[in-house]
């Protein structure tokens, strides 16, 4: 229990840090939505926003509309089980000496470690980053922009609009793609969040039932 309440603890802060990052970029776009015109500057602040998290729209407005459906926060307990699971609680040679706790890849030579079970045609790094900051900030832009988890983002919109708490559990289906084991993967983090929920600072608003599997 010492050794997972410090895992989290050591995570909870760059967590904390990110999550106030893109709500601070979300209150930006809210408050372009209020505004009848926007100024140039603006504009191209909109324009970069857009190209980096790779989303059109008709207009500015259906710009907005749309970035603020790719871009917000992800639950803790989602978070970082995900990195619990990713780097074996923190003993990866990877989390220890690359920060990287969420089994990030790269794709240049030299932007990571070379894995040491990698195919001999395959190119892929593991990423290495200079910060704890780094990799999650890294984790959440993959999340918010990676065609991989539209189904994620579209399950989070829904619960946005609702004006619900972000339901992990429900939220952990749009982590199918992450891994090549699927609904297993999907399962094992929805099994975690329900083990290690005391660690859990939104407990309260998270529905266990929906962390239910057959296996548990």
């Amino acid at each position: 229990k010492a050794k997972k309440a410090a895992f989290f603890d050591y995570l909870k802060p760059a967590y904390d840090l990110i999550s106030q990052e893109i709500l601070t970029i979300r209150q930006q776009l809210l408050d372009w939505q209020l505004s009848k015109q926007l100024s140039p500057a603006e504009k191209q602040q909109l324009a970069e926003l857009a190209e980096f998290y790779k989303v059109s729209g008709a207009d500015d407005s259906n710009l907005i509309v749309n970035l603020l459906q790719q871009i917000d926060v992800l639950p803790e307990a989602l978070v970082l089980s995900q990195a619990a699971n990713e780097s074996g609680w923190g003993t990866s040679r990877f989390a220890q000496h690359g920060y990287n706790f969420f089994g990030q890849w790269c794709f240049y030579k030299g932007c990571g470690f070379v894995p040491s079970q990698r195919n001999a045609d395959a190119n892929h790094e593991v990423a290495r980053f200079d910060s704890l900051a780094a990799s999650v900030r890294s984790y959440h832009r993959n999340i918010n922009r990676n065609v991989r988890y539209q189904a994620l983002r579209e399950l989070r919109y829904q619960q946005r609009q609702q004006s619900i708490p972000f339901n992990a559990c429900i939220l952990a289906q749009g982590l199918e793609g992450y891994s090549e084991r699927k609904q297993e993967y999907v399962n094992e983090l929805r099994n975690m969040m329900r083990q290690n929920r005391q660690y859990w600072r939104d407990n309260q608003l998270i529905d266990y039932l929906q962390c239910a599997t057959p296996s548990s």
